[in-house]
């Protein structure tokens, strides 16, 4: 399984995430997936429009984000579906 991360854009630091109430562009959601395209469909399925950009392991820079984790989503294949996890709908 592969990690990738998702972060949302500079409106959620006024506004409230309507998906994700813990969204920051300072933080990042760590995405468990076996490809970018199911990262990709995963983050689509769990936060709709409401992300900014999703970066590979190798390519992504955790310094850039003084907030950290702020949560997570990973497929559990017997489910079927993604699930949020980390607090993601607290």
């Amino acid at each position: 399984m592969n990690k990738y991360y998702v972060t949302v854009g500079q409106r959620y630091r006024q506004e409230q995430h309507p998906l994700f109430p813990r969204a920051h562009p300072d933080g990042w959601i760590t995405v468990h997936a076996e490809s970018y395209n199911r990262a990709r469909e995963g983050v689509e399925q769990v936060l709709g429009e409401h992300w900014s950009v999703i970066y590979s392991e190798l390519s992504f820079h955790k310094d850039y984000f003084p907030k950290g984790e702020v949560g997570a989503i990973r497929f559990y294949d017997t489910a079927g579906s993604w699930v949020a996890t980390t607090g993601l709908f607290a």
